[in-house]
């Protein structure tokens, strides 16, 4: 990852869930709640990659780590990727992966865009 982002603490909502983003420096603190949810996703990648491959690309900055709160527990997580065409920059989700596998509520998506970049 070119740029790390750096932000303001915030207080996490108690009763509406939310998004966030992991600092690679604080996976440790967390992975044990969120490597089952990896592994839930990695079963449908056909092996293409395993939960501490996962965990190195977060920790090396080649992937971002998400984890969905709600009531002050993680119920889902996921990560990303930032994919570089001649033309445009796309996120592209990698895993992603909630407790119950049915909590889409507050997590719907089609498509993510980081960002666009035009050539002439």
């Amino acid at each position: 990852m070119d740029k790390t982002l750096i932000s303001e603490p915030v207080p996490i909502p108690k009763d509406r869930p939310i998004l966030l983003i992991v600092d690679p420096n604080d996976i440790d603190y967390i992975w044990e709640d969120v490597e089952p949810l990896i592994d839930i996703a990695l079963s449908y990648s056909n092996g293409e990659l395993l939960s501490q491959d996962v965990r190195r690309m977060v920790m090396t900055e080649q992937q971002t780590l998400w984890v969905g709160l709600k009531d002050g527990e993680i119920f889902c997580a996921g990560t990303t990727e930032i994919v570089t065409y001649p033309r445009k920059k796309l996120l592209r989700v990698i895993t992603f992966a909630t407790k119950n596998g049915h909590d889409y509520e507050s997590v719907s998506y089609t498509h993510l865009r980081a960002h666009e970049t035009r050539h002439d």
